[in-house]
């Protein structure tokens, strides 16, 4: 312990007089805890017969980085809509998509494709900006042959065909 804190000391007188980069940590660190585990508490150690002084203590002060975070790609994802699950005896699951101003798009805007376990509803510049929904890994299959897209005023309503059995 005695030597860490020696080392620690010499680090510190270092530090401000070289000013390079090389007497500053070699390894910056990003999380509190990581930091604190290479760090030896601080303790006072006194010699029998000295009193010495206890080390100063350098301490890192992480700040945060801001991060942009952009969706992939050129959509936007649509993250809120309605389900109507229709209930066990029912052979269609609805989903609607709130959306102003669909209905002014031409019908070749707005594209679904179907699989047995998945939908992917793309909407294509729908007042300049490319909206899709993308749903894998349904709960319960679906037929894609039966299943449909309605657009509706400030709505597309998508419905799933459910497969029997």
């Amino acid at each position: 312990q005695r030597v860490l804190d020696m080392l620690e000391a010499e680090r510190a007188r270092q530090a401000p007089t070289a000013g390079s980069p090389s007497s500053v940590s070699a390894f910056p660190f990003t999380d509190a805890s990581a930091q604190a585990a290479s760090q030896p508490a601080a303790k006072v150690c006194t010699s029998v017969g000295a009193a010495s002084k206890p080390t100063p203590r350098v301490e890192e002060v992480h700040k945060p980085v801001p991060v942009d975070i952009k969706p992939m790609g050129p959509w936007t994802e649509v993250t809120t809509f309605g389900l109507d699950l229709g209930g066990y005896d029912k052979p269609v699951v609805s989903v609607d998509l709130r959306l102003k101003g669909i209905e002014a798009l031409p019908s070749e805007s707005v594209t679904c494709d179907f699989t047995e376990s998945s939908l992917d509803l793309k909407v294509v510049g729908l007042d300049g900006v490319n909206y899709r929904f993308l749903k894998t890994n349904l709960d319960k299959d679906i037929v894609p042959a039966e299943s449909s897209v309605k657009v509706k005023k400030n709505h597309v309503i998508i419905s799933l065909q459910k497969v029997k059995g």
